[in-house]
């Protein structure tokens, strides 16, 4: 696991909600990182410069600053969470990309991408509606609502027939199973498997409800036949669509092993830096030595990442601390060693109850013991967040 950092001499820009797990990632692939988020916070402003956008500004507030500054125009850009869902932003953007332009970014994001691949025993695709189903097919087939351009689970719903609906949404079909997300790196029509964490979704012990997200563990263990059911849906969806860097599909495994994709997450997504944290991964390594578009790349870790199967492997978890209650965050580092903790709010910064506090990691011997120690940390921290 990373506890120092040196940091390179390529500068990256990264924007987006929250840029300290990608900016972690482009320090070990050789960059120097320069970022915009909306937290700026502690362990991130340790590693890199960073300026803070206000949420009224969000999120137009980002590429403003970036182009404030003095960084020459031939510095690449890279975009995290969030910023998927403003393709008018993207193409505003007048550099090179590390990651999807934003003409892939309406293709990808085409509520009805999956049902223009080629299917494969062991991989099925969810009905897709724009319109509300009728009551009699909610009966025998469940739907979600979710809406158009939603992140992080937020806004969906299981959807009930005579539901007010207000705003730009669609009914996806509901799939019982374990929420998954499959991890790949793409270029030139092709993807790689990185590997695959196990989401958590709407967890109480994190602070989290409904749909959100929550945290990611891995390794989520995928049989021969599911890895190769991956390895084409990546490479599939790559053909049709020309996603260029790295990206993360959700999805839902159910009872029988067959894979449900749901969404698709053109960018450096949250799950990423549980597999980078690992072992020996970086993703963004991968990413500028398989983008040959970019001024002067770095060197980075470009052997084969796939993620290894082993049960010998240890089990290792992120988790979100969402707030319970308005709160004023104190010193963490007082509570946790840097080594588990992240996304670090200054002394004094005030946290409205829904949004996150800071991450938290954890493992384990297995995956139920690494969450129960997600848990664990994250009650220690609601503990003294309440005395103070």
């Amino acid at each position: 696991m990373m506890t120092t950092m040196t940091v390179g001499d390529t500068p990256l820009i990264i924007i987006g909600a929250s840029a300290r797990s990608a900016a972690q990632s482009a320090i070990r692939a050789g960059y120097a990182p320069w970022c915009v988020d909306l937290f700026a916070d502690r362990d991130l402003k340790e590693i890199a410069p960073v300026h803070r956008c206000a949420w009224e500004d969000y999120p137009h507030g980002l590429l403003e600053v970036v182009e404030k500054s003095s960084l020459p125009r031939q510095t690449p850009l890279l975009y995290t969470g969030g910023l998927e869902n403003y393709p008018d932003l993207i193409k505003a953007v007048d550099r090179p990309m590390m990651g999807c332009p934003a003409g892939m970014l309406r293709k990808v994001r085409d509520v009805h991408v999956f049902h223009r691949l080629e299917p494969c025993d062991g991989l099925c695709f969810c009905d897709i509606l724009l319109e509300p189903p009728s009551p009699s097919t909610v009966v025998s087939l469940p739907y979600l609502l979710k809406p158009m351009h939603g992140t992080g689970g937020r806004g969906i719903q299981h959807w009930h027939a005579g539901n007010a609906v207000e705003g730009e949404y669609f009914w996806q079909h509901y799939i019982n199973g374990t929420p998954i997300s499959a991890l790949f790196v793409a270029e030139n029509h092709a993807s790689r498997f990185i590997g695959v964490t196990e989401q958590l979704i709407g967890c109480s012990m994190l602070g989290a409800s409904g749909f959100s997200y929550c945290g990611s563990i891995a390794p989520y263990r995928v049989s021969p036949k599911q890895v190769s059911v991956l390895e084409y849906l990546g490479n599939e969806l790559c053909r049709h669509v020309p996603i260029r860097g790295p990206f993360g599909i959700d999805m839902v495994v159910d009872d029988d092993g067959d894979i449900w994709p749901v969404e698709i997450n053109p960018r450096y997504t949250a799950s990423i830096e549980v597999i980078e944290r690992m072992g020996d991964v970086c993703v963004l390594g991968m990413a500028s030595a398989m983008t040959n578009h970019l001024i002067n790349p770095p060197g980075g870790l470009q052997q084969d990442h796939r993620q290894s199967c082993s049960l010998a492997d240890p089990v290792f978890g992120k988790g979100i601390v969402y707030a319970r209650t308005d709160c004023i965050v104190s010193d963490l580092y007082e509570l946790l060693d840097a080594m588990w903790i992240a996304d670090v709010p200054a002394i004094g910064e005030r946290v409205t109850r829904g949004h996150p506090i800071c991450t938290v990691f954890a493992s384990g011997a297995s995956r139920n013991e690494c969450a129960f120690q997600l848990g664990k940390t994250a009650e220690k921290i609601y503990r003294h967040l309440a005395r103070q």
